[in-house]
């Protein structure tokens, strides 16, 4: 038997988005992605077919200042195979950050290997105050981030640091619940 994790029925996320970085032209779309779909306050992750490159949380009202999707835009630049990609060094931290987890934990991959899924919790969390939506987001990630660890033994490697750093918010324990499935290979 093999556990699988499922969105509570009461705190489920709007959509669950997937997209492939292969699939755009410039990382800018993503911004149009996030923009179309409304999506306003999510947890994303990074991953490849070989494994989870990070999770992470929006930045509380990024949409307001139009940059919708702003955290996984800048991130995206980090990975090799954009055109026009400016120099790493030149780069925002976050891009920088992204690069440097790219070159030593995933270092054959290009944009083109790339997966984002966003989990959109703008509709649970649109009413609730600044503090509300970030603890929300935070244990969202949490859990996300300790799932990982606890199915492979290790953090995604582009949590690290972010793990290490910041502290944990559980004002909100019941974001996700248990499934058992039987798994036959």
């Amino acid at each position: 038997i093999r556990k699988r994790w499922s969105f509570k029925v009461s705190f489920s996320p709007k959509n669950i988005i997937h997209f492939q970085l292969k699939d755009l032209d410039t990382s800018i779309a993503i911004s149009r992605i996030f923009s179309k779909y409304n999506i306003k306050y999510y947890v994303y992750t990074f991953s490849t077919k070989d494994g989870v490159i990070k999770h992470g949380l929006s930045a509380d009202n990024e949409w307001k200042r139009g940059t919708w999707g702003n955290r996984v835009y800048k991130q995206t630049l980090g990975i090799p195979g954009w055109n026009n990609r400016p120099d790493p060094t030149k780069m925002d931290t976050s891009a920088q950050e992204m690069y440097e987890t790219v070159c030593n934990y995933f270092p054959n991959i290009s944009k083109d290997d790339v997966i984002i899924t966003v989990y959109d919790f703008t509709c649970d969390l649109t009413e609730n105050n600044e503090f509300h939506r970030q603890t929300q987001l935070m244990n969202a990630e949490s859990f996300l981030v300790d799932m990982h660890q606890e199915n492979y033994g290790v953090l995604p490697p582009g949590n690290i640091k972010s793990v290490q750093q910041r502290p944990h918010y559980h004002a909100y324990t019941n974001l996700f619940i248990e499934t058992e499935q039987e798994h036959r290979q």
